[in-house]
């Protein structure tokens, strides 16, 4: 839903966590539950009274991924915008509760998206978006407005990065409305909300002009493809289930009753997860609705209500692919459940963050393991005296480079040994790990089995300081194949706080930087994660020192700097005990050329010795 005439800015948000007991039933546009329908308890009802983004005229529909930091695109309008009109905003965070702010500045937030002034479908309006990324490309599906009071149609556009847009479909919308039946509400086809699952992107969207829409135009319909632009091999959810796309069947069957909606897929519960608000602005609850992915008609489990007074939009807090994002006690059978949501009277403005855990009563140990697999797919899991991984595939590859570690994952996340073990073992990446490439054939690394494991990029090649042998294609199509690895843009986030390793190969010194330009060292060797760049509560400086006498960087946490006689000021700020969201920063020593270096991997990356760990 688009609005007009509005900018947004952002403050920073608090959060209030209480218990909540029992479960809340919804109400709304679904059957209620039967007595055979399962019912999930929910505990840790969160909820804030200061907004992540507001003081603006409009801020609104949120897409949110965790993706190292919190990524947050929603609709707002900036009058530094090249083009009058809605515009899709930018901005992260390392924390839910803020503060927010565009990479590599303390601006509340960018402009990344905007109409184009030339006359296009999406000339003057670009809103609601829904961004997801799939290996390693980031797609946005946004609605669109050629000039004010037209009919909303929708587009999508791809980008490396999450900022710089590509628009797909030769500049075209993607989907139009469909013009089959009049209702009261004039909106057209729009709001979108995707998900990445098993191949497929799956769309739920608005259109008021559907043959199924109820009179007050407020319809979902649900489409399906391998196709992002969903120009091909088009199934659609009907009465009748998943069919082939047709024009008659492309808009026939509603699956309720709301026009603010975001969805997840939550593979704990085998399950997607669809957040959306009443037909009555400035009421309660969200309802959440699970949905059997064979049949959207039948609900896994009871309806689960977050309360709150709301004006537009829900954004869930989904990992890049929009799957859900694994609870930080490692427990399997709690789902986190985070949503941003507007919650101003009106206009709708005031992002907020309200959430609960939701309860399955199931533990990881009654779990298959291809599913807890699929649970941390995409995360870099530790263990202490286990090799860091990254799970690919639903497969665990194992590696000792941070560099490697960081082009393939940014969501790191410690384990227990059972939740380790319990995921298939893949591979081992060594340094130096040799990768074969093959005219018209990606490089690949050669690892277990001689298995080859493709990269998109060269990136993970370089920084694994592998060389690449070249065989005939046959050869290289003659190995045995892994799951393809795809490099990702940079992260967690790049603004403020973000903290880079550089690396000397001169002298072979580590060293520390806020500095995306390494200070004028030759080789960024690694993100190590995001710290707070002013202090807030409950942290401390982390301070780098420097021994002129063998050139040697060190971090540390004590303002005398352990005896190093250089002290060259404060990195950032971090909490001295574990918090939730965080991740351990362990300082390693090689003795053999008296090298310090901070790492997030337990195991120091090699080196032999181990000074203990601090929490970024």
């Amino acid at each position: 839903m688009t609005a007009k005439g509005m900018r947004t800015i952002i403050i920073v948000l608090s959060m209030l966590v209480m218990s909540l007991t029992g479960v809340v039933h919804a109400t709304g546009a679904v059957a209620a539950a039967s007595s055979a329908v399962p019912t999930l308890g929910t505990d840790f009802f969160r909820s804030s009274p200061a907004p992540v983004v507001g003081g603006s005229i409009y801020d609104y529909a949120p897409s949110v991924m965790l993706d190292g930091v919190y990524k947050m695109w929603w609709c707002g309008q900036d009058p530094k915008g090249a083009v009058p009109g809605d515009d899709i905003l930018y901005a992260e965070s390392t924390s839910p509760n803020g503060p927010f702010h565009a990479p590599g500045s303390t601006a509340s937030h960018q402009i990344v998206f905007e109409g184009t002034g030339n006359g296009s479908f999406d000339n003057q309006h670009t809103c609601d978006p829904s961004v997801v990324r799939v290996n390693g490309t980031y797609y946005l599906y946004y609605g669109a407005e050629r000039h004010d009071a037209e009919p909303t149609t929708m587009g999508v556009a791809s980008s490396p990065d999450g900022i710089h847009w590509t628009r797909l479909n030769n500049n075209q919308p993607i989907i139009t409305p469909a013009n089959q039946k009049h209702t009261d509400w004039p909106y057209g086809a729009g709001q979108p909300s995707v998900i990445y699952l098993d191949g497929l992107f799956y769309l739920i969207f608005t259109d008021s002009t559907g043959a199924g829409a109820p009179q007050n135009g407020n319809a979902q319909f649900v489409w399906r493809s391998p196709d992002p632009t969903f120009q091909s091999r088009v199934e659609v959810f009907t009465a009748s289930g998943w069919q082939p796309k047709t024009d008659a069947n492309s808009r026939s069957y509603s699956l309720f009753e709301s026009s603010f909606v975001d969805w997840q897929y939550s593979d704990a519960l085998k399950s997607f997860v669809i957040a959306y608000g009443g037909l009555l602005r400035g009421q309660g609850p969200i309802t959440v609705t699970f949905r059997d992915p064979n049949n959207l008609a039948n609900r896994r489990y009871a309806d689960v209500a977050i309360p709150g007074a709301w004006t537009e939009g829900p954004g869930i807090v989904s990992r890049p692919d929009k799957h859900s994002v694994v609870s930080g006690t490692n427990d399997c059978g709690r789902i986190p459940l985070d949503i941003m949501i507007s919650a101003a009277s009106w206009p709708p403005q005031q992002l907020v963050h309200r959430g609960l855990d939701v309860l399955t009563g199931t533990s990881c140990a009654s779990m298959p393991s291809n599913q807890i697999a699929a649970m941390y797919e995409g995360y870099g899991v530790q263990h202490p005296g286990e090799p860091p991984t990254v799970v690919v595939g639903g497969r665990r590859l194992q590696m000792q480079n941070l560099s490697v570690y960081t082009d393939l994952t940014h969501n790191a996340i410690y384990v227990p040994q059972s939740i380790y073990n319990a995921i298939p073992y893949g591979g081992s990446l060594f340094y130096g790990q040799t990768v074969l490439g093959a005219p018209g054939k990606p490089g690949a690394f050669q690892l277990d089995n001689d298995t080859l494991w493709a990269v998109s990029c060269p990136k993970p090649v370089t920084d694994n300081h592998s060389t690449i042998t070249m065989v005939d294609a046959a050869t290289w199509s003659s190995h045995p194949r892994g799951p393809d690895l795809f490099c990702l843009s940079p992260g967690p986030g790049s603004g403020p706080g973000t903290l880079y390793r550089c690396y000397n190969p001169s002298n072979g010194d580590h060293m520390d930087t806020i500095s995306m330009g390494c200070e004028g060292y030759p080789h960024i060797d690694g993100i190590l994660w995001a710290v707070y760049p002013t202090q807030v509560p409950d942290t401390i400086p982390l301070y780098r020192c420097y021994n002129p006498s063998n050139g040697d960087h060190m971090d540390s946490t004590d303002p005398g700097c352990e005896g190093y006689p250089n002290h060259e000021g404060v990195l950032g700020y971090l909490f001295p005990t574990p918090n939730e969201g965080t991740v351990r920063l362990y300082r390693c020593y090689n003795p053999s050329n008296g090298d310090h270096m901070t790492t997030f991997i337990f195991n120091c990356e090699g080196y032999p010795h181990k000074h203990g760990s601090c929490k970024s």
